[in-house]
């Protein structure tokens, strides 16, 4: 449990480490994120204590750790973004896969305690569609901060990104439907080594 608590520690230094690199040129976009992921924390710790100690695996923290890495520190502060055509692609499938393995480890939860029984058809469309989910509920939020604060998290300037799609569906739409894809994709490979994961455990 220490090193779990260690590795969560390790959570909060990439948002440190971004805001104090960002602090005096950061966008509103920027904070918008950053205020995202602290609401996140806030909501892991209120119901973590409703959660057995070693629902995640250690190796799950050390991915959470180079994703925000990746996101904020990387992407933002050392332009990663501007520099490598694929960051942002890559980050949606990285995500994609973190929230799938995230759908894996509650329904395993879940069916555990009620001593349901799985197969590996229930897992992966499970877990495929929680990554859709969330990965979709991440675009909403992106929505709401670009209509409501000003914001550009829909790259609806067309800036720092390979669009999929045509010119004259605009480089928003463009910018989310590719998010999406990459959520699905990111999702689709959780849900494939969830199942093997499973069927691994129990044919020991």
């Amino acid at each position: 449990m220490k090193l779990k608590t260690f590795l969560f520690g390790l959570l909060l230094l990439p948002i440190i480490i971004a805001t104090e690199l960002r602090i005096y040129g950061a966008t509103k976009s920027y904070f918008f994120v950053i205020g995202f992921l602290v609401l996140l924390g806030i909501v892991y710790y209120l119901f973590s204590k409703k959660f057995p100690k070693d629902l995640f695996p250690n190796w799950y923290y050390v991915a959470l750790i180079a994703f925000l890495y990746s996101a904020p520190v990387l992407g933002t502060n050392f332009g990663f973004y501007g520099t490598f055509w694929f960051w942002d692609d890559y980050l949606h499938a990285f995500s994609g896969v973190l929230y799938g393995f995230l759908g894996y480890f509650i329904l395993k939860f879940i069916a555990d305690k009620n001593k349901i029984k799985l197969n590996g058809t229930i897992i992966f469309l499970f877990v495929i569609s929680f990554a859709i989910a969330l990965g979709t509920l991440w675009e909403v939020y992106e929505f709401i901060g670009d209509s409501l604060f000003g914001t550009s998290m829909q790259s609806w300037d067309g800036r720092n990104v390979i669009l999929m799609g045509k010119p004259y569906q605009g480089a928003s739409l463009r910018d989310t439907m590719g998010d999406i894809i990459y959520h699905v994709l990111g999702g689709l490979v959780a849900a494939i080594v969830s199942v093997k994961i499973y069927n691994k455990k129990r044919t020991k």
